[in-house]
């Protein structure tokens, strides 16, 4: 039975360390993905805001409802039956 030795022991203890330290590296990516992820989508609905108005202030009427309906088989060549 070998008795063991302080350099064995810090060697156990440093590989929770590298472990705990690949996690926080993995979290960070994930933070920083998502994080630029979110300043995209932020971007695009304040361009889509901003559209939105642009559209809304061209008040475009469209006459089409006001129209009064027109017969159109006047002009045909069948004969109505």
């Amino acid at each position: 039975m070998s008795i063991p030795t302080y350099s064995s022991f810090s060697n156990l203890a440093a590989a929770p360390l590298l472990v705990g330290k690949q996690f926080v590296i993995g979290l960070s990516i994930t933070f920083l993905f998502f994080f630029v992820l979110l300043i995209f989508v932020i971007r695009k609905t304040y361009k889509l805001k901003a559209e939105n108005e642009r559209l809304a202030n061209l008040n475009i009427d469209i006459d089409e409802d006001k129209k009064e309906y027109q017969d159109f088989t006047e002009g045909h060549l069948y004969t109505k039956e």
